[in-house]
């Protein structure tokens, strides 16, 4: 399995992040892989943010504000590093399967004959010479065996199209289970209710690019350590406007004196000047 650093679809608009700066950004992604190459497991030695970052004391400062670091003993470690990306562990792990799985590969073709190990000392089916068919025609009891593939052929096909497909509708069940589990657990722990394609982005941040074996569980457990980090961004409510008082209760006493005025102006004669005005 290739190690690689994960960022979640939804990094651009998440609540930790919106709003970030272009540094932090840089340098979370930039360590992010420097851990995954180091196999250091989300840990990022203080030495080390000068290889990664310009300005690496501010940008590693708003990245522990914001919760994506913790600071550490000679250092910084990422937030869930292992729910997200592989362990040095686990890429041991699975280095040591694969070199195991080699060994006995090469071990049971060792005990294999020669001629099962070499295709070109197997000769191919030679049809005996007392045996003829004309023109190359294959005879009836040669071709019968093809007719017999090609239903089995047809048969297995049609199995398969069916279990693709009751494997899908299975998907879709769990999907909406694991959707309808987000909405309930953040109205619980938060009193918020979420849209449904908000709980659909939390689903996908937390389950895309992962192997979960219990992906509810494992849901859960991620929503109640932090569930405001779910929620998506609330706005404040618009201040409202008061109301205009009604037209017999407004004060228009400067307005209507100088529209008389400019009435007077217009006829040639002059008004008198408004009260308070020279």
């Amino acid at each position: 399995m290739p190690v690689r650093f994960q960022v979640d679809p939804d990094f651009y608009d998440h609540p930790k992040t919106i709003g970030m700066s272009d540094a932090a950004t840089a340098l979370w992604v930039r360590a992010g892989s420097y851990s995954a190459a180091k196999l250091s497991d989300g840990f990022i030695a203080e030495h080390v943010l000068a290889l990664l970052s310009r300005t690496p004391e501010e940008a590693a400062d708003e990245l522990v504000r914001r919760g994506l670091w913790k600071r550490c003993r000679g250092g910084f470690k990422f937030h869930q590093w292992s729910p997200r990306n592989l362990t040095r562990a686990r890429v041991e792990a699975d280095q040591e399967r694969e070199r195991e799985r080699k060994r006995r590969d090469r071990a049971a073709n060792a005990k294999k004959p020669e001629r099962n190990r070499n295709p070109q000392a197997s000769p191919g089916i030679v049809r005996a010479e007392s045996d003829p068919t004309p023109d190359g025609i294959q005879a009836e009891s040669d071709q019968s065996p093809s007719v017999s593939m090609s239903v089995s052929v047809s048969e297995s096909v049609s199995k398969s199209s069916s279990t693709r497909r009751t494997a899908r509708e299975d998907d879709d069940d769990q999907t909406q289970r694991i959707d309808q589990k987000i909405t309930d657990l953040l109205q619980e722990l938060t009193g918020r209710t979420v849209p449904p394609e908000w709980a659909a982005r939390v689903r996908r941040q937390l389950l895309d690019g992962r192997d979960v074996d219990k992906p509810i569980a494992y849901i859960t457990r991620a929503l109640r350590e932090r569930p405001r980090d779910y929620l998506p961004p609330s706005t404040p409510p618009a201040k409202p406007v008061p109301p205009l008082p009604p037209l017999g209760e407004r004060d228009n006493t400067a307005t209507n004196s100088r529209g008389r005025q400019l009435v007077e102006q217009a006829l040639g004669r002059r008004a008198p000047a408004p009260d308070g005005e020279a």
